[in-house]
């Protein structure tokens, strides 16, 4: 394999970044999406996990359109909980960065993980 190129990388917690690459395999020129861990115990040696995908990099208009209608969905899930007036999000952050951001914790879940019974009325399915 060749030298990889890093285009782009993000947290994705404390242990583990997501990082986006070129390379080039047997002549095939390629794009990786792959979460990486730290191995080191002191700084930072970062190292490739199992998990991830790896495409030719034709395809990336193709990951492009899936990664935009995935942000729009995303998008329209926020509208509707805000205009329920819920606001799910740990740093007020709006809209996908918040996701990406880790922002964030799904209905009836405090900022711990923990579940709350609170906004659970009448006819809720945990009765």
């Amino acid at each position: 394999m060749s030298e990889e190129k890093i285009i782009h990388q993000f947290k994705k917690n404390v242990n583990e970044r997501v990082r986006i690459s070129f390379s080039t395999f047997k002549g095939k020129r390629l794009v990786n999406l792959r979460v990486y861990y730290n191995a080191a115990e002191e700084g930072e040696d970062w190292r490739p996990t199992p998990k991830g995908l790896t495409l030719r990099r034709e395809l990336i208009p193709e990951l492009k359109q899936g990664i935009d209608k995935a942000a729009e969905e995303y998008e329209k899930e926020l509208s509707g909980l805000e205009e329920k007036g819920r606001d799910y999000g740990q740093t007020g952050e709006k809209g996908f960065g918040a996701c990406m951001n880790g922002g964030g914790h799904g209905p009836n879940q405090d900022a711990k993980g923990g579940t709350s019974r609170e906004g659970q009325g009448e006819g809720s399915a945990n009765e």
